[in-house]
């Protein structure tokens, strides 16, 4: 933590990882989100606090720091003055630029092809059953989404043991704290599913601020498969961006097809490495000379 003569000024989010060689620093909890950076009060001053908090990292017995999933628009990239180095696999985070554009306009930029495909499955859907989008409104819906979401994550694992664990030690107690709650249902999370009379068809679990509609953990009921449900509700859920005059639908990371049909913008999500001894600075020596050796 950086404080400066009002307060707190910026704080670095990161966990000790004494089972890897060398020791090193990564953000905390990355598994359970897709963006990773520092939290900076607003006009903190930018020069001193990369070198801070660089000095403080140097104390905390590690060899090196991994900075992943960095988004290059971040606070660590502008406030701190300190733009990543590329990772060795950059990852990809897909969006649709929303901002001052009507649903008619945004649908435009879509395929033909992909904008036919999505009418033509939703006509067919409503012959078979009456079905509708609907965010959670309280509790109980909430945690009907929640549980689905859990339980279709849980199916498509069941032949990855190490997987289904950490599903169920990782993320199904993060989504039911977070999105089930009474105490955060209503402040920035989103919950929504496509249903008809009682069952859920697909669902989704995101976040929404001010800048930002955050596509994040979608499921489909798989007895549906062949109507398309969750790409019905991520159609959806691109409209319901438009009317709330939401500047980007984000897609987070994830270099899907389904994601592409919908976009051609992207931000390239990237990895600031520091080395914080000698040590360290050897094992990113032989890393990259690996990496030569190897073409990559």
């Amino acid at each position: 933590m950086l404080d400066d003569a009002h307060g707190p000024a910026a704080i670095a989010p990161l966990a000790l990882r004494r089972d890897l060689w060398p020791r090193r620093l990564q953000w905390m909890a990355a598994d359970v989100g897709d963006y990773c950076d520092l939290i900076a009060a607003p006009g903190a001053a930018a020069a001193p606090v990369w070198p801070a908090l660089r000095a403080a990292m140097a104390k905390s017995g590690a060899a090196l720091a991994e900075l992943t999933q960095i988004r290059p628009d971040g606070v660590l990239a502008g406030l701190a003055g300190a733009w990543p180095e590329a990772g060795a696999k950059p990852m990809l985070a897909p969006f649709v630029a929303l901002e001052g554009k009507t649903w008619d306009e945004v649908e435009q930029g879509f395929s033909a092809q992909l904008r036919q495909e999505m009418r033509r499955k939703g006509r067919r859907l409503a012959k078979r059953m009456d079905w509708a989008y609907v965010e959670a409104a309280n509790a109980a819906q909430r945690q009907a989404a929640v549980e689905f979401v859990i339980a279709e994550k849980r199916r498509q694992l069941a032949d990855e043991p190490e997987a289904a664990e950490r599903h169920e030690r990782v993320f199904a107690p993060f989504a039911r704290d977070i999105f089930a709650g009474e105490r955060v249902g209503s402040a920035r999370t989103h919950v929504s599913v496509l249903e008809a009379g009682g069952t859920i068809l697909a669902a989704h679990l995101g976040f929404v601020d001010a800048e930002r509609f955050y596509y994040w953990v979608p499921a489909y009921n798989p007895d549906f498969q062949a109507d398309s449900p969750g790409q019905l509700l991520i159609y959806e859920l691109v409209r319901r961006a438009v009317d709330a005059r939401v500047p980007v639908f984000d897609m987070l990371r994830g270099d899907y097809r389904y994601k592409w049909r919908l976009t051609d913008k992207a931000v390239e999500l990237q990895t600031l490495s520091e080395t914080l001894s000698l040590a360290g600075a050897g094992y990113a020596k032989a890393k990259a000379l690996a990496k030569r050796m190897l073409g990559r």
